[in-house]
């Protein structure tokens, strides 16, 4: 439901965009206008996803205006001198590839996006050159225009903050645990593996701007992987077990799903009930310890030692 309303979020800061672009372009009557537009949807369709979008739609707008200044070096001062496509390709090399090795960057890749949405209209690269300053100066304009006004409203609408990212990353993880305790089907492991480590490169960079302790954090979404882990081989036991030895793992993982299905922050303390449940199943499991049962032992174990600490 959170992704949901994110998602709604970042559609609805597009959509104003467009709206208030397109209603500045026919007040004004501007002929240039719909380059405004088209520009200012172009950078809200690709930052509004973020947590806080602002400070990378900045560095795209810095970008845009550098691209105003490279073009005006281009579109009069280089371009009436090409005579073929050969000298074309030579003469733009250094500021396509510049761009480009802007763009692997991480400091500098907004800027570059910035640049290459901009640069090549700018230019003039059409079928026949046009020296019309007029043209120049009424595109860069609304490339520039544009650029700020996706700026100043993914500013307003679409800032969420670090720390609040960051406790929504948990919660995904949260819920996810929920429904891996309640599945009907055969777990897959190493995409639940591979999910959370995602998570944890998408958490990193945002304990690093709150600072402060970082750790903690890190260790709660390790300690929810190996949570997973033990869910996905009790729910493998579970469908292999005895009936009277299913019905005792189906009571663990249910309390497991309560809980993590309730809980919001990481604060929350274990339910009294779910370490109950955890320590009657495993002293079920513990007196015999061959075959499955001593794998659903183990589990259990695992699952105590992550859920309580």
């Amino acid at each position: 439901m959170e992704i949901n309303r994110l998602a709604f979020r970042g559609a609805l800061t597009t959509t104003m965009t467009v709206l208030i672009g397109c209603a500045f372009w026919i007040i004004a009557a501007w002929p240039a206008g719909a380059g405004a537009v088209v520009i200012a949807s172009i950078i809200c369709a690709l930052f509004s996803n973020m947590d806080d979008p602002a400070p990378t739609a900045w560095k795209v707008w810095q970008g845009t205006c550098a691209a105003v200044v490279v073009a005006a070096v281009y579109a009069f001062a280089i371009l009436p001198r090409v005579t073929d496509f050969a000298v074309l390709i030579a003469v733009m090399a250094p500021a396509f590839l510049t761009i480009g090795t802007m763009m692997v960057n991480r400091r500098t890749a907004a800027i570059a996006i910035g640049m290459i949405l901009a640069l090549p209209g700018l230019m003039g690269l059409d079928a026949v050159y046009s020296s019309s300053f007029t043209f120049f100066a009424n595109a860069a304009i609304a490339q520039v225009v544009g650029a700020l006004l996706a700026v100043l409203v993914l500013e307003a609408v679409r800032t969420i903050g670090a720390e609040k990212a960051s406790l929504r990353l948990m919660r995904a993880g949260w819920r996810d645990l929920a429904g891996r305790a309640g599945l009907r089907h055969m777990p897959d492991t190493a995409k639940w593996i591979n999910t959370m480590l995602d998570r944890i490169g998408l958490l990193t960079p945002r304990l690093i701007e709150i600072g402060g302790d970082t750790s903690t954090p890190l260790l709660e979404i390790l300690r929810d992987t190996r949570v997973g882990i033990s869910l996905d081989e009790l729910q493998r036991l579970r469908r292999i077990a005895s009936p009277k030895d299913a019905r005792l793992l189906s009571l663990v993982l249910g309390r497991v799903r309560q809980h993590y299905a309730r809980k919001s922050t990481a604060a929350d303390r274990t339910d009294d009930a779910l370490v109950r449940t955890i320590d009657l199943a495993m002293s079920k499991f513990s007196g015999n310890g061959v075959g499955e049962k001593r794998l659903a032992t183990l589990a259990l174990t695992s699952l105590r030692r992550n859920v309580v600490s």
